[in-house]
């Protein structure tokens, strides 16, 4: 394993570079960063490392000074320099002083940075493992034993504790749990979700970043641990100055949580929630105060704007839960069975503001009432040929998955009125107007089955009539042929994946169930008044 340090002014590039690998994967650890040469120079008796990557403009003490002071002291560590564009000459007087290679750090990414490191490390010659080394190796490991450490710490499973205590300071834990302590509890909402769509680091990486960003900041504040826990939470162990929970600390600990939202919010588009405990003193009285942030935690659901959570704050939960006097179930339904959705639109946002004044509510009863209405509204849906079930909001969630999914209240309230807004627009299609049975069956399937095979007689045979009875009664309700209805469901579907992909014509043409490009290119502009390409060009100029 080799050890790593980052030097850079910048606390962007420094979080960006180690975000970027998963470093233990590939044989390096980042031991430390430092903000500029004099950091550094400072840091590398503590932490010896082998590489650094280091800036050049710096002050007081700059790369190459910093390059300097490791040649002229024979120390054996190997430079890369993160240039800028403009850097060139400075880049040369680096390779000069000993810089073994260089690398544009606004253009930097994954691939070339492991090239350099392992071309760096050829060069770096490897000796048996001393006791130094094996405790250097603990210490390279650090991120991951603590994360260990503070499972066996919550869990209470330690079986000696001086053993322990042993291992705390082997990987440099700066809180004294037998002084006065807090906990700041800190979980990623709807980490899952985000996840899923691939629009995140992997876990093990997102966790490391986590834990980078949210230690960069306390320990900027104030004297605390950092530990990861679990994918998308961290917790920070912080000794109190003054033994006791005062205005002054609490205000550091809520300006330091306000600059990790940001951090988090700007580095991964995410939303991050936090509590803090009470005071305590004591191993032993960790899992009980962690138990306690987690029970707090439960409030975030409710919040519509990001705060500290105090656990001295925590306020008495209902033993029941009941709804407003003047709600009724029948309401609801009966305003979307008579297309009066702009009532159905004030009583779901009626309901919510409900929950959002109520104090001491639990979530899970908000969730079961919500999925009331998602009922009423699925079972309205069998009636007009729209399955809810497959209306999406932007995260491609399903109404029922974001009702039990979302960690926030706000987030299942945008995902009710979206898929609410679709279910608008599906029943405009139809006229607004309740449908016989057999054809809200019949929509139904089309929806789902649009790139199988649809013909009159298919149709005919789902729902047991004639051909001919079909064809009538399927007019009469819809206002068009069987085979118009389904052809512009399948040009709309074509439209979607026009914008939304960057599939091929013939591709669309088979997803939409056309078997002959030439005739789907035909349709879509008796349809649309313009060809397919003509189309996506157009979506993608707007």
């Amino acid at each position: 394993m080799k050890r790593v340090m980052i030097v850079d002014d910048e606390y962007i590039v420094r979080i960006g570079v180690k975000s970027m690998i998963d470093w233990e994967k590939w044989g390096y650890s980042v031991v430390c960063d430092a903000i500029n040469g004099q950091d550094a120079i400072e840091k590398i008796s503590q932490y010896s490392p082998q590489i650094i990557l280091t800036d050049l403009m710096m002050e007081p003490v700059n790369g190459l000074e910093l390059i300097e002071y490791c040649s002229k002291n024979a120390l054996d560590i190997k430079i890369i320099v993160l240039s800028n564009y403009t850097d060139f000459e400075k880049v040369k007087m680096a390779m000069k002083l000993g810089a073994r290679d260089f690398i544009f750090k606004l253009t930097i990414n994954a691939d070339e940075l492991l090239a350099i490191l392992d071309n760096v490390s050829k060069e770096i010659n490897e000796r048996k493992m001393s006791g130094k080394d094996a405790e250097m190796l603990l210490r390279n490991n650090a991120g991951v034993i603590r994360e260990r450490l503070i499972n066996i710490m919550i869990e209470r499973s330690y079986l000696n504790k001086a053993d322990l205590m042993k291992e705390l300071c082997l990987v440099n834990v700066k809180c004294d749990f037998n002084k006065t302590y807090a906990v700041l509890f800190l979980s990623v909402a709807d980490y899952n979700i985000v996840h899923s769509s691939g629009e995140t680091l992997e876990p093990d990486l997102f966790s490391a970043s986590l834990e980078n960003i949210v230690g960069e900041v306390m320990d900027e504040i104030i004297i605390s641990q950092t530990f990861r826990y679990e994918k998308n939470q961290c917790i920070v162990t912080i000794n109190l100055p003054r033994r006791r929970l005062d205005r002054e600390f609490i205000g550091k600990v809520q300006a330091g949580f306000l600059r990790i939202v940001k951090s988090v919010e700007l580095y991964f588009g995410m939303q991050i929630y936090g509590v803090m405990s009470k005071e305590t003193v004591g191993l032993e009285n960790l899992s009980n105060a962690v138990a306690d942030c987690r029970r707090v935690m439960n409030e975030r659901f409710f919040m519509k704007e990001n705060k500290l959570l105090l656990c001295t704050d925590e306020k008495p939960k209902q033993q029941g839960f009941h709804m407003p006097s003047d709600f009724r179930l029948s309401d609801w339904r009966e305003a979307l069975e008579d297309f009066n959705f702009s009532e159905a639109d004030t009583l779901l946002r009626r309901t919510i503001s409900y929950f959002y004044e109520k104090e001491g509510i639990e979530p899970y009863h908000v969730r079961e009432a919500l999925y009331e209405l998602y009922r009423v509204i699925k079972a309205d849906g069998l009636t007009k040929g729209i399955m809810v079930d497959k209306l999406t909001d932007d995260n491609g969630m399903t109404l029922y998955q974001a009702i039990f999914e979302y960690d926030l209240l706000i987030k299942i309230e945008e995902s009710f009125l979206s898929v609410l807004g679709l279910y608008v627009k599906e029943s405009s299609k139809i006229g607004n107007k309740k449908l016989k049975k057999e054809i809200a069956k019949i929509v139904a399937y089309v929806k789902e089955n649009l790139s199988s095979e649809l013909s009159v007689a298919t149709a005919a045979r789902v729902i047991h009539i004639s051909e001919s009875h079909f064809s009538h009664l399927f007019k009469s309700e819809m206002g068009v042929s069987f085979v118009d209805y389904v052809n512009r469901l399948r040009i709309e579907k074509a439209m979607k994946l026009l914008i939304e992909t960057d599939k091929n014509i013939n591709e669309i043409s088979y997803e939409v169930g056309i078997n002959s490009p030439n005739y789907f290119s035909i349709l879509f502009k008796k349809i649309t008044k313009m060809p397919p390409n003509e189309y996506r060009n157009s979506k993608i100029t707007e």
